[in-house]
């Protein structure tokens, strides 16, 4: 196995700091003891993001070299095959969860959630594509695997879900290994100096933030109904 450099290192430690996986929600949820009603909140919440930021993926791909587009379209293309989309096969854990889905279509989530994606097209447009990778690829994607793998035993054994239910998933806990790593290696390869790898952490950071307070509204309104 090749050592991870220390750049990768600084990387992975910045979103060890704030991991979702310690996140009340996903502890809750990993445990089983997270309501149904959560765990439809938080995937209604979820897919009001990524059925919403898959233009940033195009806008990256605008500003980078000829192997980050490579990336983003093969990213793309997973997300969205037409043999089985992504955002669809959430809307059907959703519609499992007990949720009606053509109203979570006509919806639009928590200003949390919309607040998180306008920052991640804001970043797209307004500045070098290393700083949206880092914090949407590593940022997000990377967290997912982790978080996925934590709460799949209790969506199998105690909410008894069926596989097919969640697909969402199991499926993003082998994909989103492969989009993080690209997102890694990328990062590694064009961040050659001080200057953008300290832009790269200070953005990587920013995103771990937001994506903590993000599940954050999440529980306060699904779980502890406090917050509308």
């Amino acid at each position: 196995m090749n050592q991870k450099s220390s750049f990768r290192q600084e990387l992975e430690e910045i979103v060890g700091a704030k991991s979702l996986v310690n996140h009340p929600l996903y502890v809750d949820w990993a445990n089983g003891e997270l309501s149904k009603k959560c765990i439809a909140g938080m995937s209604i919440e979820d897919y009001h993001y990524v059925s919403n930021v898959y233009p940033v993926f195009f806008l990256i791909a605008s500003k980078a070299p000829e192997d980050v587009i490579e990336m983003e379209l093969e990213n793309y293309h997973d997300e969205m095959n037409p043999d089985n989309p992504h955002p669809a096969i959430l809307l059907r854990f959703i519609g499992a969860s007990g949720a009606d889905i053509e109203q979570v279509k006509k919806g639009r989530g928590l200003m949390s959630t919309e607040a998180w994606t306008s920052w991640l097209f804001d970043l797209a447009r307004n500045q070098p594509w290393q700083a949206v990778v880092s914090a949407m690829h590593v940022g997000s994607e990377f967290q997912a695997v982790g978080v996925f793998s934590a709460i799949l035993p209790a969506l199998r054994e105690k909410y008894k879900f069926s596989e097919h239910d969640i697909e969402h998933f199991w499926l993003h806990a082998e994909v989103d290994v492969e989009h993080s790593a690209s997102a890694f290696e990328v990062l590694e390869r064009h961040c050659e100096s001080r200057e953008s790898k300290d832009m790269v952490k200070y953005y990587l950071g920013e995103s771990v933030s937001r994506r903590w307070f993000v599940h954050d509204c999440a529980y306060l309104h699904y779980e502890k109904g406090l917050i509308s």
